[in-house]
């Protein structure tokens, strides 16, 4: 006989004995499954968690014209905004009064609960302000979410590993459990290693004077007093 059972936490927040490397490991090795890798690289209280999204179910984005799509979703608004509030309130459901999926997280000691990932460009305020004239975006969209029902999460104060899902996500959570725990070879998970993992790419800041010029022109509009956003 198989009981149920009655912890709200079953099945949904799971600590893993893991290294926190195997975030930065499985967002490398497979960003299909994990397309979004939040990393808290700062020290401190200011850095808390490292997030690393999992299993997402669908897409919505609007593209370098405001044009919006969506893949496993079909959007409800032409303005991106309007169309995302609107999947949000259908995902959501009614209101029941329980708590909420984050408060549940938390009771783990997890201070995150899936799943969305946003992305909102500079341009996408031209959906909140259409009178604003803005450059085009170098990107092929100017926002985009993924519904991502289960993460993993490092917890930088505990120096833990959590595998967590929304309710009725465990299955693909179980998926995401197993991935971890063989990101990485037995030895390496016993002594809790640490080794860097080679880059698949590597970002470079741009050089001062193209941007130092800009914030001196904008200090003196403002010291004109113009307002800026």
């Amino acid at each position: 006989m198989v009981g149920r059972s009655t912890n709200p936490l079953t099945g949904l927040a799971q600590r893993l004995e893991v290294p926190p490397a195997v975030l930065r490991q499985l967002a490398v090795s497979n960003p299909q499954r994990y397309p979004a890798l939040l990393d808290s690289a700062v020290a401190g209280p200011l850095g808390k968690v490292t997030i690393l999204a999992a299993q997402p179910q669908a897409a919505m984005w609007s593209d370098a014209a405001g044009r919006v799509h969506g893949r496993a979703v079909e959007p409800r608004a032409a303005n991106f905004l309007d169309a995302l509030e609107i999947w949000w309130r259908q995902s959501a459901g009614p209101a029941t009064g329980q708590p909420s999926h984050l408060h549940t997280a938390r009771l783990t000691g997890v201070p995150f609960a899936p799943g969305w990932i946003i992305f909102l460009g500079y341009e996408i305020a031209a959906d909140i302000e259409p009178h604003l004239s803005l450059p085009a975006t170098p990107l092929p969209w100017t926002a985009f979410a993924l519904r991502t029902p289960c993460a993993l999460v490092h917890v930088l104060a505990s120096d833990t590993v959590w595998a967590v899902a929304e309710p009725g996500a465990e299955g693909l959570l179980a998926a995401v459990v197993a991935d971890a725990r063989q990101a990485v070879p037995r030895d390496a998970m016993a002594a809790g290693s640490r080794e860097p993992l080679e880059l698949a790419f590597q970002v470079t800041e741009a050089a001062p004077a193209r941007s130092l010029p800009r914030v001196l022109s904008a200090q003196e509009y403002i010291r004109a007093g113009d307002i800026y956003q």
